[in-house]
């Protein structure tokens, strides 16, 4: 029987990149990726805290602006996100995302049309 991981050990050439929206310490992501050389942790708890911090203080100024396109930039090719929060349209932000793993329970806020 074919296990989950299965495809990711066989060698295919695709690139798996996962976004981490928590602050996971580099030798867990480390970890993970040598599951597979597939695999790409990519941080962006860093990103996701600064455009939630200026949504707050400075909704519509230049900062908010950069904030918003490097986290875009980041996450154009995210395939997994695990995080504690998403980020406003996350779908179009990261048009490959594919699975969302909250890493709390109580997830029902998120649950919106364009995610479920």
């Amino acid at each position: 029987m074919a296990g989950p991981f299965d495809k990711l050990r066989a060698g295919s050439s695709d690139r798996l990149v996962v976004a981490v929206g928590v602050p996971y310490s580099e030798a867990l992501c480390r970890e993970i990726e040598r599951v597979s050389p597939r695999i790409e942790m990519r941080h962006v708890a860093q990103l996701v805290r600064e455009e939630r911090r200026l949504r707050r203080e400075d909704s519509q100024g230049p900062r908010l602006a950069t904030a918003c396109a490097e986290l875009d930039r980041r996450l154009a090719d995210v395939e997994v996100l695990f995080t504690l929060v998403l980020v406003p349209d996350i779908v179009a932000r990261a048009p490959r995302l594919r699975w969302v793993q909250f890493v709390s329970a109580g997830v029902d806020h998120a649950l919106t049309p364009e995610i479920v």
